[in-house]
């Protein structure tokens, strides 16, 4: 399921997939936590970055390990709430 969410880097509204940010935001798979840290750091509109990096802080924190090990950087002080 996930890997047919790359379809929303071509949307030119951004909402779907901040709401697709957001409910992935609420999942503890490490392919969640990819593509949280694709959209967090890849070149799509700037709502989809920062609803990655949103989703990334609030996700439950069995995902932490993964989306740190993934995506590094700042969004790993994001990823991993206290």
């Amino acid at each position: 399921m996930v890997s047919q969410l790359f379809q929303f880097y071509k949307e030119k509204d951004p909402r779907p997939g901040e709401s697709v940010a957001k409910e992935l935001g609420t999942m503890k798979g490490e392919a969640s936590a990819e593509m949280l840290g694709k959209l967090a750091h890849g070149k799509s509109d700037r709502r989809l970055r920062l609803a990655g990096a949103r989703a990334l802080a609030v996700r439950p924190r069995s995902g932490c390990a993964q989306a740190a090990g993934h995506t590094g950087g700042a969004t790993t002080m994001l990823s991993c709430p206290s």
